[in-house]
């Protein structure tokens, strides 16, 4: 069994500080696969959406003590996010700006959409273009896209895989 290796950041923005944990993994513990991992509820997906999109307030509010979800009261704009934030989350907000079919996107329509765009992302690395392409070292068969079911705990395949062999028009 391969040793696992993790990186985790808001939204699952990836950027150049993830080519170390993409290094480390891919060169040093020869991992296989590098899984994207989306998840409901996400807060910094949601904080980029229209205040009037479908499921935007599900992202702000927690479940219950009995893990029911609660009634969601509460949202969270993009425009009131310290600067800091809204640089790190522009990726994601460019998903909704430019959203087709000119209508409101739900949290999930966009948080699946950042986890297909994040993969692209990890497949243009330097890094990765390196392993596939060139003389790096490492066994690295695909970046693949999962969402995780923060209410049901339920961990599902997005039918997003780029390899080696994925053309990179689809990824470039």
């Amino acid at each position: 069994m391969k040793p696992e290796q993790r990186g985790q950041s808001a939204s699952n923005e990836v950027d150049p500080n993830s080519d170390s944990a993409i290094i480390y993994a891919v060169a040093s513990l020869g991992v296989h696969h590098i899984i994207v991992v989306g998840h409901t509820r996400c807060g910094g997906v949601g904080a980029c959406l229209p205040n009037d999109s479908p499921g935007k307030a599900l992202a702000f509010n927690p479940v219950t003590g009995t893990c029911a979800q609660k009634e969601a009261t509460e949202e969270q704009s993009f425009d009131r996010l310290p600067l800091s934030l809204q640089k790190w989350l522009q990726p994601v907000r460019d998903i909704v700006l430019n959203w087709v079919p000119k209508k409101v996107p739900t949290l999930a329509e966009v948080t699946e959409a950042n986890v297909f765009e994040q993969g692209r992302t990890v497949a243009r690395s330097a890094v990765v273009q390196d392993y596939w392409f060139r003389e790096g070292r490492g066994c690295l068969i695909g970046i693949h896209g999962w969402l995780y079911d923060v209410d049901s705990g339920r961990l599902r395949d997005l039918n997003f895989s780029i390899t080696r062999d994925t053309p990179p028009s689809e990824y470039l």
